[in-house]
């Protein structure tokens, strides 16, 4: 079942505006960064119902001692509750290496902490079909969740991912419904999408959002269509990701809730998912180790791109 899932980095002295524009929608799903701010941040903001899921990130490509590794992310995981402040998590997301027998070892701390009650469910992030395969060669637990990136533009499956994880029994959570770095000026401009919205009422960035809630996939969202490194130094207190919106954000926290209450039509789905956005090549695993086909790693001189903000004209700005 498509469900919806919100991307926040909290303002560590306080609860953000948005933020509680957010919990006032009735959102309490969360996908929780890995640092301390955030967890001074839950803190602050205890006493709700949230569900929380957080990561163990990518070691140093430069390690390839497994038990180190290893000794790593257990590490990791034991802050990240304690700053917390809470005994046991949700959802624990595994990142990739570049090294095979890293990613084993990660994987096998992984499990444990599945088996010993600490976390609910586990699963994979941004892990392309051969990090995939040297997990499960391995694995006694196979991988619950993949969290990837999935935009208009890159057909229904690229690469094959979804079908593949899907094979295995893991189901999907995907990003980046506008694009990364940035949201893309090609999604943002099409005409097909224009006309789409427009014929229901929306805006593109909703087009964007309901063809992956309509393709049975879990979407994590950012808050707005503002974002790039570029903000991190127009607005340094408000972005330190590079993402910001005025007004809290409410323009896009009701549209986001509004996701479920209409549909794409057939035809319309077919059509977007026949759009081929080239200017950017991206790939499902975007943040992945070079290595990956298109990871992050191979085109690192988009993180230096510009907001698609205000000239996009996007409403979400």
């Amino acid at each position: 079942m498509a469900s919806l899932t919100l991307w926040l980095r909290w303002d560590a002295s306080r609860c953000d505006p948005a933020y509680c524009q957010l919990l006032a929608a009735g959102c309490r799903c969360w996908l929780l960064a890995a640092d301390p701010e955030a967890a001074r941040s839950r803190r602050i903001c205890a006493g709700e119902a949230f569900f929380l899921t957080t990561k163990i990130n990518k070691p140093p490509a430069t390690l390839t001692d497994p038990a180190a590794a290893a000794t790593l992310a257990q590490k990791q995981f034991d802050d990240n509750l304690a700053g917390l402040g809470i005994d046991h998590l949700d959802t624990l997301l595994m990142k990739d290496s570049p090294h095979c027998p890293v990613m084993q070892a990660m994987w096998t701390v992984v499990e444990g902490l599945y088996a010993s009650g600490r976390v609910k469910a586990i699963g994979v992030y941004n892990l392309c079909e051969a990090s995939l395969r040297c997990v499960l060669e391995t694995a006694t637990v196979k991988p619950m969740i993949h969290y990837l990136m999935r935009h208009i533009g890159m057909g229904p499956d690229m690469d094959g991912l979804i079908a593949f994880g899907k094979s295995h029994g893991m189901q999907h959570t995907v990003y980046g419904s506008l694009g990364e770095p940035i949201a893309l000026p090609q999604l943002l401009s099409d005409p097909t999408l224009s006309s789409i919205a427009s014929a229901h009422g929306r805006t593109v960035e909703e087009v964007a959002i309901r063809w992956n809630a309509q393709s049975g996939l879990a979407v994590n969202l950012r808050l707005n269509s503002n974002y790039g490194a570029s903000n991190k130094v127009a607005f340094p207190e408000k972005a330190p990701f590079g993402s910001y919106c005025t007004n809290d954000c409410v323009t896009t926290i009701t549209a986001m809730t509004q996701v479920f209450d209409w549909k794409l039509t057939s035809a319309e789905m077919a059509a977007i998912d026949a759009l081929r956005f080239d200017a950017f090549p991206q790939s499902p695993t975007y943040y992945s180790s070079a290595g990956c086909p298109n990871s992050f790693g191979a085109t690192m001189k988009l993180a230096s791109m510009q907001s698609s903000c205000p000239a996009s004209g996007s409403t979400w700005c």
